[in-house]
């Protein structure tokens, strides 16, 4: 019997292997997956409370589900891509936390002002969710360690 050659399938996994991804880019990772699960939970309580509480089918809270669904789950695959180094999962999550950044932004500064009386907490935790935003985006942007690791 012979055998084959593997030598080339098994060096690209070594390469992958070798590829040590920094601490920044491991937390942010870990960021992803905890926002994910909260989406996901936040979906569930939600159904739960629409069916414990018979509401009536109403098209603007299925859909505002939906897309919470949709951000957990690409919150998911952010983190994975994240965690594997894969090149362009970088530039999705720099896309994705500067969005959120200018969602927070725009929040802060149309709802909170106009609508309803707004507490310190609120307006601290929307400005900690803009700048650990702004942060983690920058990080992944100009970090010498993060280029050279999703560049190998």
């Amino acid at each position: 019997m012979k055998l084959r050659k593997l030598s080339g399938k098994m060096s690209n996994k070594k390469k992958q292997e070798n590829k040590e991804v920094p601490l920044g880019v491991k937390i942010i990772s870990v960021i992803f997956f905890i926002e994910s699960v909260l989406y996901l939970i936040f979906v569930i309580f939600e159904v739960v409370l629409i069916i414990k509480d018979n509401y009536t089918f109403n098209f603007l809270i299925v859909t505002y589900d939906f897309l919470q669904l949709l951000i957990g789950v690409s919150c998911f695959l952010i983190g994975i891509g994240l965690w594997k180094l894969e090149r362009g999962v970088k530039t999705i999550s720099i896309i994705f936390l500067v969005s959120v950044a200018a969602y927070y932004m725009f929040i802060e500064r149309l709802i909170f002002g106009t609508f309803w009386e707004t507490t310190f907490l609120e307006i601290f935790m929307t400005r900690l969710i803009i700048l650990s935003s702004l942060v983690m985006a920058a990080y992944l942007l100009f970090n010498k360690k993060v280029k050279e690791a999703f560049k190998k």
